[in-house]
């Protein structure tokens, strides 16, 4: 963060460090590298032993660890302001809350409809009601028209807290900037369930022995499928199948090889993927399943996964809530798509972003505070320390034993994240064009030709706004 120099007469500085001690609990109020602060529990205010210690809130680093402290800002209003389309709500007292404990930060919520987010923003950004923060999908043309702000001119993303976004946080780069922002990505969307209790039952090697050798990718699944489709009767129709999909989360084979249809890219332009092999290797491992392989397919298959008819499904991790006994009983687990086996890394599919700063914010320091106490949040806490297994099962249909396998196995350095253009890009508009038109026979090269110039009036439109 940048320091002001206070070198006035001493009147001044008197004056300065008052008004900043008085108007943020925990601020750091200017320079003075030994200006005291004030503890939350309401303590005397003590010195700083040294500058280095003058950077950091009088907090515990998260989980204890002094790498991961929460550094000291510059703000003077304690209130940050969203426009979304939903409320932001304040933590449940209960919880770890970095902002209020140590920042005594609070927010409110302009909530606007869904399809008014975009023209609300810009409406609000051209008055006096700024809002601080713009809860939306990135959109490249608000910040080509310079509604808004760069989060690394408010956060130092080099201290120890970010540690572990930096593929997330260059991955969302734009104009060497970061201008989305998450305290905490997802790789989890789309996943693939398992069946756990009916390979047992089948004697079928598990995908995650697989996935534990490091052998889970497209091949083996599909050879674990082979081995779990039962037909016993020979009527066609199997009493299992090895391999389920929701038809709404087969772009997470695109997120495997390493593209997305549209990429943007840190220079501030976008390229489009839709001619690229990875595409086509992607879409036509698709086609073939349905063509070639005798797999399930369609939006129910979370409800057909529940009756025990599919061993393996790919979908999300809302799923969850068509099988609650399942998940209570440890009847099944989950993974991150398989790997592409051509691909140089493993690649997943990934949610970061989100959070835009305006501007024009009145208070972007607040905000920036804000997210780096989410941070801290995230880092310092863990589901089971908060509740039960049964309040856990209540609350989201969720056991401790999977929310630690989901924070331990969908995070490992050895995955790369992808990032979910398909909204910035509208790209939803294509969705039948590239997954179904090659299942009834179409050549894929024939399709992407077609539409690929349509592709690239798409991102011209959404870069220029």
């Amino acid at each position: 963060m940048k320091k002001t120099l206070l070198s006035l007469v001493s009147l001044l500085l008197v004056l300065a460090m008052m008004f900043s001690f008085a108007a943020c609990t925990g601020n750091t109020a200017g320079d003075d590298e030994t200006t005291p602060t004030t503890a939350p529990s309401g303590d005397e205010p003590t010195k700083a032993e040294n500058p280095e210690d003058s950077k950091w809130i009088d907090a515990p680093g998260a989980n204890g660890d002094d790498n991961l402290r929460l550094p000291k800002f510059d703000f003077i209003d304690n209130k940050v302001t969203y426009l979304c389309h939903y409320d932001i709500e304040q933590p449940d007292i209960a919880r770890e809350n970095a902002a209020r404990d140590y920042y005594n930060l609070q927010w409110e919520t302009t909530i606007v409809a869904a399809s008014d987010r975009v023209t609300k923003f810009i409406a609000m950004t051209m008055g006096d009601d700024v809002p601080d923060v713009f809860i939306y999908a990135f959109m490249p043309s608000l910040v080509n028209k310079g509604y808004c702000a760069d989060w690394s001119d408010y956060i130092d993303f080099s201290i120890g807290l970010w540690a572990g976004l930096e593929n997330s946080l260059n991955a969302v780069k734009y104009k060497d900037g970061i201008y989305t922002l998450a305290t905490n990505p997802s790789r989890w969307d789309p996943m693939v369930w398992i069946n756990t209790a009916l390979f047992d039952e089948m004697g079928v090697k598990s995908p995650v022995e697989y996935y534990k050798e490091g052998n889970w990718t497209w091949d083996t699944m599909v050879e674990i499928h082979r081995q779990m489709l039962s037909d016993a009767d020979g009527d066609g129709v199997p009493e299992v199948y090895g391999l389920g999909i929701s038809g709404d989360a087969i772009n997470s084979f695109c997120y495997a090889t390493g593209k997305e249809i549209v990429t943007l890219n840190p220079d501030g332009t976008a390229t489009n993927n839709v001619l690229s092999e990875e595409i086509s290797r992607a879409v036509t491992f698709y086609a073939d399943l349905n063509n070639n392989e005798t797999i399930y397919n369609g939006n129910d298959a979370k409800e057909v996964f529940a009756t025990g008819k599919i061993a393996m499904m790919v979908g999300y991790l809302w799923f969850r809530t068509a099988f609650p006994t399942m998940i209570a009983n440890d009847d099944v687990t989950f993974l991150p798509v398989p790997r592409d086996p051509q691909a140089d890394k493993y690649y997943v599919g990934e949610n970061f972003g989100g959070s835009t700063l305006a501007a024009k914010a009145k208070n972007p320091i607040g905000a920036a505070a804000l997210y780096t106490a989410s941070r801290y949040d995230f880092l310092n806490e863990t589901e089971d320390d908060i509740y039960t297994d049964e309040e856990l099962m209540e609350k989201s249909n969720m056991t401790n034993k999977l929310q630690d396998w989901l924070d331990n196995e969908f995070y490992t350095a050895d995955k790369y994240p992808v990032i979910h253009t398909w909204e910035t890009f509208e790209l939803g508009q294509y969705w039948g064009d590239i997954w179904f038109r090659p299942l009834i026979g179409e050549p894929w090269s024939a399709v992407a030709e077609e539409i690929a110039p349509k592709i690239d009036e798409t991102i011209t439109k959404v870069m220029e706004g």
